[in-house]
């Protein structure tokens, strides 16, 4: 390890020392606190704070910034817990909006662009994966109810801003008294903007789950606002009778069941109902049916076991209903290896070898790499513990090297 280390960093400076040599224009601050940043990815977990505290406020808030929704993931948390709030604030800022759709991939022939197919859909699994981590970071900012961060991540009201994020804020999240707490400027801002709105689109679209329009959106997320003075207005201005309530009626219905098994169910939320969970798990193979999916699983359950605020012994009823749940996790440790070996074995009752299937190895390896690159998981753990095998010889054989330093860092070089 250490003399790994000391060799990256005669490579750092001879590169540098290369780059100097041609001439080449020094980069600017936000590049070059965003390369500092990347730094983390290759980086033993104990030495982040390290790297990220050689930044000035200011330039971790431009490295931010720059990078964007491409964040490290340990940069991420550990700027929600520790980082100065004028780095928080931008954490909040970049992550107002929701995602940007995957772009259309196109069928490529010949081994080249076979390789640059493979690379496209990794990339776009990799964008997939950051959804439920960017969710958490978003619930733990909106936990330190700063003003400052709760206008960030509310956003500009001519954009679309994330629904759940916005509801959090007028009516989910409450202090002690029992009221949402909301910054009063950005209240009296959303009441400005209420007096001037007309319904932008057709009011057939309320039931849309996402209409494109930034002020039908913001109307609707209002018009299930906590404020009544806020909450009838918009439903006037959307042709509603009164308020959209926060719970829907229906609850185990047909419309439950869809809105349980699609992306984002069972992660964008501020909080779930734990009950709910436990009753859909317990009837996942009824919502899942013959659809030919792998496991049965259910969209809403695997995003639900993955939350960082699921209590411990909802996690153990969960996973005795749904095995599934076993390799959700957002920072597995050893316990959650051992949980995934007893679910395979839970499984195979049904499913056969389906462990011997590269979609469940490619779970289990990225989660291998995620609990590595946190430092929840220590590579003798994996080696102990980790099933199938196969994970683990993806991890060591199959991947490319660079690919793996990339996600994980220096806890593969114990291998």
């Amino acid at each position: 390890m250490v003399m790994s280390h000391t060799c990256g960093q005669a490579r750092g400076k001879a590169g540098a020392m290369s780059i100097a040599a041609e001439g080449a224009t020094p980069p600017t601050v936000p590049d070059a606190a965003a390369r500092v940043l990347e730094f983390t990815q290759v980086a033993r977990p104990a030495d982040v704070p390290l790297i990220i505290n050689a930044l000035s406020a200011a330039e971790l808030s431009a490295g931010i910034a720059r990078l964007g929704p491409r964040l490290p993931p340990a940069v991420i948390d550990y700027v929600v817990t520790h980082g100065p709030r004028t780095a928080r604030n931008t954490l909040a800022w970049q992550l107002r909006q929701p995602p940007r759709p995957a772009p259309a991939r196109f069928a490529f022939a010949g081994n080249q662009n076979a390789e640059r197919e493979r690379e496209a859909e990794r990339e776009a699994q990799r964008a997939k994966s950051v959804v439920p981590l960017h969710d958490a970071a978003r619930r733990r900012l909106l936990a330190l109810a700063d003003p400052d961060i709760d206008r960030a991540l509310f956003g500009r009201l001519e954009q679309v801003g994330i629904a759940w994020v916005r509801s959090a804020i007028l009516r989910d999240r409450v202090g002690p008294d029992g009221e949402p707490i909301v910054p009063s400027d950005l209240r009296a801002k959303l009441a400005a903007f209420l007096a001037t709105a007309v319904l932008p689109i057709s009011p057939d679209h309320l039931a849309d789950t996402d209409t494109g329009d930034p002020e039908f959106e913001l109307l609707r997320v209002l018009a299930a606002a906590h404020d009544p003075a806020l909450s009838l207005t918009a439903a006037r201005v959307l042709g509603l009778p009164g308020p959209i309530p926060a719970h829907q009626p229906g609850w185990r219905d047909q419309t439950w069941v869809q809105r349980w098994d699609r992306p984002g169910a069972g992660s964008r939320s501020w909080r779930l109902d734990w009950d709910e969970v436990l009753a859909l798990a317990a009837d996942h193979e009824t919502v899942a049916g013959d659809r030919g999916r792998f496991l049965g699983r259910v969209a809403g359950l695997d995003e639900a076991a993955a939350r960082e605020d699921i209590p411990a012994d909802v996690r153990h009823q969960l996973i005795a209903s749904y095995p599934q749940a076993a390799w959700h996790v957002g920072a597995p440790d050893v316990t959650t290896l051992r949980r995934i070996a007893a679910a395979v074995e839970t499984l195979r009752r049904r499913w056969d070898d389906f462990d011997e299937d590269p979609e469940f190895g490619g779970s289990v390896s990225e989660l291998i790499i995620r609990g590595l690159s946190l430092g929840s998981l220590a590579a003798s753990d994996v080696i102990a513990h980790a099933v199938p095998a196969s994970a683990v010889l993806n991890l060591a054989w199959r991947r490319r090297a660079g690919e793996i330093l990339r996600e994980s860092g220096n806890p593969l070089e114990d291998w």
